[in-house]
């Protein structure tokens, strides 16, 4: 995975910038930047390593939401499964 470092931050609320520039300690930047491709790739097989079902161009169609408003499943549908629901603990 090759990363992006992350040497310099700026922050605007409104009024004017904040802005911190050579921030690395000993030469190594304060962030790394991941490619989102390669960020996903590892997440995507460490979750299917650990037992997750990967279902890839799945339609998403709608997001459920639990008492406190934290997203909790996902509705959709594909030509295998109709009316799929997976909650946040698995399959329901």
């Amino acid at each position: 995975m090759v990363d992006a470092p992350i040497t310099s931050i700026t922050t605007d609320f409104g009024d004017f910038p904040l802005v911190g520039r050579d921030l690395a300690v000993d030469g190594v930047p304060v962030g790394l930047g991941p490619r989102r491709a390669a960020l996903d790739a590892v997440l995507v097989e460490a979750a299917v390593e650990a037992g997750a079902e990967l279902r890839e161009s799945f339609p998403v169609r709608e997001l459920v939401y639990d008492e406190l408003d934290r997203r909790a499943a996902i509705r959709g549908d594909d030509e295998a499964t109709r009316g799929f629901y997976l909650a946040s603990e698995g399959l329901a």
